[in-house]
């Protein structure tokens, strides 16, 4: 499995556990739902408004984002 997918799979994760909606969700990341749903069926990558979005709402995701970025280079 590639960074990305475990960086959406901890999202999803976050998501489920607390039992968010995609549009409830995309909120609290600051983004569109339309790009969560992008974003969640790889169909587009994260940027820099997604990942700080992620960064602020789930601290414990900070390593796979960190992770996803050094892969990126």
């Amino acid at each position: 499995m590639n960074t990305l997918e475990e960086l959406v799979k901890g999202m999803r994760a976050c998501q489920e556990k607390e039992g968010l909606n995609d549009d409830k969700f995309s909120k609290r990341l600051g983004i569109h739902p339309s790009l969560w749903t992008c974003i969640k069926f790889g169909k587009r990558e994260p940027g820099a408004k997604v990942l700080k979005g992620i960064a602020r709402a789930y601290p414990e995701l900070h390593l796979a984002i960190l992770q996803y970025l050094r892969d990126k280079v």
